[in-house]
């Protein structure tokens, strides 16, 4: 909260309703179709949720001129501050073109007298004091008077620009240090799954274990040759108490633990009833097997309680160390064949015969006890690590508020103290257990998986080419955030950087893992043998999350020919250069930059084209947010080749 009494002398103090106009939204009837799938970009705060840019020009939704005049909505011009007044209450962007808002905004169309980008910063830090002002019972939420009358300190226009300046500069450096917190937190989490992978094929207490190939002394058995029981809970509705024996659900288990806190009760009739086959004793391991299926628990302790019929039992035989079986069920090779062997559309289930059939790769009694001795050891330091990440990752809030309120109380300028407190990356030492995977090899796998792709789709076979290929890795590198090691400029077919694109291909070739082959234009590529393996060992070496942003960006570019794609990946640099630049460019800047002053084969390409392409990556979310660096024309640019394109799309194609 900014204490107005505590702003520099020289500075004003003004209602939000005296520095703009303050408007509210509106929403056309949604029972009259030709209000809706106009041209007007609609924003609702649920277009919102996550939102992290500081600027939007379209929701997922869009209105006619003929909803615009039949409803409340107002028509926002570029630079317009939206701010969300209900549902939550808080959320805040700046408009990059003409757009409007259901009613759950109150706007703000700044005079002359104040910045946007000074005004959004302000409403960022005004949260709690408009929270404050709301009202309702269902929702809070403030009203358009109550909006109005919340003050703002407002500096002359040259100090507005230095305090943006500043905030950028510090709320970046504040960025670059949690990303690299997360990147981090996500390195443990593939490390953890690397040591767990390792640990199971003998490779932590052996030395020169063959890939595919087991330790002297251990052999293969099944989960159920090494158990007593393996069972799940009483599959009739259990009579529920206010009080007696926990049962417990899978909402339940957290972090492979059991929450006790907020269970439901069962009678101690209904427990005593119940075989022991399904009543947990200490030293049993609880699995789930649906939904949420593949989390184990080890139950180390004493304590009466049930559960349901989607948590399996398993009981282990004397001579098999509990811990061990426990932490092999949390490795990536039990997890794989729980996937595989999952079935069901809304939920997925492994069925307790499939459960029962995991295959295990059974060292002796001495080594199940040196193999938990081994993860504990390098597991503990990964815990600590994790909880160091954690603190410093609330830290980074808590001083993302702090940096806004010295510069609304004129703080920022005057003391510079705030910027030896910016979060710095915590010296994270992750051991390298399978081998980080180099960016040129992340480059050649992520081709790899485009290859795959198109080979899996004979109907889009023919449109791959390593033009393509490389808008592609633009796209994962600039809109995904995961670095290749590309330097790309401003080449005749797009943001390219071919001296590295040819280490990967050659790389490629050597390795066994996709091939080149020459087109009548051009050159396409082809899986080899060894495909596999590099596309595993991506997928092993980055998070779930970047591995599902990526398969979603090459199955969006799957149907796009080398020139459609070719065309958003221009768009997408030259958007982002301009960005970079501080400019919040018009439509036509954007396809200025990446057409007119891209290079003269863009000028081939019909302008109604990349317009096309722009909205359709606005509508997609294809927009980008100004990281990375600029791309540059190329210090030895050579002469564009003259060739004949086919073209793949019409005029009014993307």
């Amino acid at each position: 909260m900014i204490d107005i009494n505590k702003i520099p002398e020289h500075w004003e103090v003004k209602k939000l309703g005296d520095i703009g106009k303050v408007v509210s939204g509106g929403t056309p009837s949604t029972n009259i179709s030709e209000y809706w799938n106009g041209e007007i970009s609609w924003i609702s705060p649920a277009d919102l949720s996550g939102y992290e840019s500081k600027y939007i020009a379209r929701g997922r939704k869009s209105i006619s001129e003929s909803g615009l005049k039949n409803s409340s909505a107002k028509l926002l011009p570029k630079g317009a501050v939206l701010f969300s007044s209900r549902a939550p209450i808080g959320y805040v962007v700046i408009a990059l073109n003409d757009v409007c808002t259901n009613q759950g905004f109150k706007s703000i169309i700044p005079n002359k007298s104040i910045l946007s980008d000074f005004l959004y910063f302000f409403l960022k830090s005004a949260k709690q004091d408009a929270e404050k002002v709301a009202s309702g019972t269902t929702f809070k939420e403030i009203s358009l008077k109550a909006f109005s009358e919340l003050t703002i300190p407002i500096p002359p226009i040259f100090e507005q620009q230095a305090i943006v300046a500043k905030i950028e500069e510090l709320l970046s450096d504040l960025e670059n240090g949690k990303q690299q917190l997360l990147t981090a937190q996500t390195q443990l989490k593939i490390y953890r799954q690397s040591l767990l992978k390792w640990a199971f094929e003998g490779k932590l207490t052996n030395k020169d274990v063959k890939e595919g190939e087991l330790p002297e002394g251990w052999k293969r058995v099944k989960l159920n040759k090494i158990c007593t029981s393996i069972s799940d809970g009483d599959h009739l509705p259990p009579p529920k108490s206010d009080s007696g024996i926990p049962f417990i659900t899978i909402s339940n288990i957290k972090n492979n633990t059991i929450d006790f806190s907020n269970t439901m009760f069962m009678t101690e009739d209904y427990y005593y009833a119940i075989k022991d086959n399904r009543k947990p004793q200490k030293g049993d391991i609880l699995y789930t097997v649906t939904g949420s299926f593949g989390i184990p628990v080890l139950i180390d302790y004493e304590k009466k309680f049930c559960f349901q019929r989607h948590i399996g039992l398993i009981r282990v035989k004397d001579g098999i160390l509990q811990k061990w079986l426990y932490y092999f069920l949390q490795s990536p090779q039990i997890f794989k064949q729980a996937t595989e062997m999952a079935t069901g559309t809304a939920q997925k289930t492994v069925a307790l015969k499939s459960l029962r059939d995991f295959d295990i790769a059974l060292p002796l009694f001495i080594e199940q006890e040196q193999i938990v001795s081994e993860l504990e050891n390098k597991l503990t330091v990964c815990d600590k690590l994790e909880e160091t990440i954690s603190q410093s990752l609330l830290q980074a809030d808590t001083l993302k508020q702090s940096i806004l309120k010295r510069a609304f109380e004129g703080k920022l300028l005057a003391n510079q103290e705030i910027e030896s407190n910016i979060i710095q990356p915590v010296p994270i030492s992750i051991p390298n257990v399978s081998g980080e995977i180099k960016p040129i090899d992340l480059h050649a796998g992520i081709i790899a998986m485009v290859i795959d792709a198109h080979e899996k789709n004979p109907l889009h076979r023919t449109k791959l080419n390593h033009v393509k290929g490389e808008k592609i890795a633009h796209l994962v590198e600039y809109k995904l955030g995961i670095s290749l090691g590309r330097t790309p400029v401003k080449d005749a077919a797009g943001p390219d950087d071919y001296n590295h694109l040819k280490k990967v291909e050659h790389r490629a070739n050597m390795a066994n893992w996709f091939g080149v082959k020459n087109l009548d234009i051009g050159h396409t590529y082809y899986l080899k043998p060894g495909a596999g393996n590099i596309i595993n060992k991506v997928e092993a070496n980055i998070s779930k999350e970047e591995l599902a942003d990526i398969n979603k960006l090459i199955t969006t570019f799957l149907p796009f020919t080398m020139e459609q794609a070719e065309i958003v990946a221009t768009l997408f640099a030259g958007w982002n250069n301009l960005l970079l630049e501080g400019k919040l460019p018009t439509d036509e800047e954007i396809v200025f930059e990446s057409r007119e002053n891209w290079s003269a084969r863009k000028l081939t390409i019909e302008r109604d084209r990349f317009f096309n392409a722009l909205q359709w990556m606005k509508t997609h979310n294809y927009m980008p947010e100004g990281r990375g660096k600029m791309v540059l024309k190329s210090e030895k640019t050579k002469p564009d080749k003259k060739k004949t394109f086919k073209k793949g799309s019409s005029k009014g194609d993307l």
